[in-house]
């Protein structure tokens, strides 16, 4: 299995793409363990061959279908952010960060639900590292718009910026939380319902409006 450098340096072509999304649909609607290597090479109108000399086996076809799809959200976290307000900054991410959970709440999902199974079957320390990697780069995007923040006078004095913006990441890993471990639909009046109360905490907490203590 190629590791996650190899995975990251790799840029899938049209066939591989043809191939991932095949697998996505295979993955979501069975599960890790009932998706079908085979099936999936029919679906996606190619030989069995050619998915095999591709991605070798089922394993490195979920842990590709994992960095393809996270990839996107991963740049956008490294990506050095637009001025404003703290606020706005915030409602940026949540609209990128619900955009993305819509999109690939099925993944999300049985990443959520299968990942003992998961990590078994691809390697432990594999899906480990990837996830750190996940984590550390969203973790990093908090400290670094809470450091802006103070900077800027928006974060109360006496307060860590590298502390706060670690709590805030994990409190942002968890908006969505209790969808993902559901298995109901959702409306954008639901994520905004979420991401609201998520800003209020902020604002009525850690940080004043006017960039200033009262």
């Amino acid at each position: 299995m190629r590791t996650m450098e190899q995975l990251v340096a790799t840029a899938p072509d049209a066939t591989d793409l043809q191939i991932l999304a095949t697998a996505r649909r295979e993955f979501s609607t069975k599960g890790f363990h009932g998706a079908n290597m085979d099936v999936i090479a029919l679906e996606a109108g190619v030989g069995k061959g050619t998915v095999y000399r591709r991605f070798h086996n089922k394993e490195q076809l979920f842990f590709s279908l994992l960095e393809w799809t996270f990839n996107g959200f991963i740049q956008f976290l490294e990506t050095p952010e637009r001025p404003g307000t703290f606020r706005e900054r915030v409602e940026r991410h949540m609209r990128r960060a619900r955009r993305f959970v819509k999109e690939n709440l099925d993944l999300i999902r049985l990443l959520a639900h299968e990942r003992s199974r998961i990590s078994e079957a691809c390697g432990s320390d594999e899906l480990l590292d990837w996830a750190r990697h996940f984590h550390r780069t969203m973790y990093r995007f908090w400290i670094r718009i809470s450091r802006e923040a103070a900077a800027a006078g928006e974060l109360r004095t006496g307060e860590d910026p590298e502390l706060v913006g670690t709590v805030l990441g994990f409190m942002a890993h968890a908006v969505y939380g209790d969808m993902i471990l559901s298995e109901g639909a959702f409306t954008d009046r639901d994520f905004r319902r979420r991401e609201d109360v998520f800003l209020r905490i902020i604002e009525d907490g850690l940080f004043v409006q006017g960039g200033h203590d009262a």
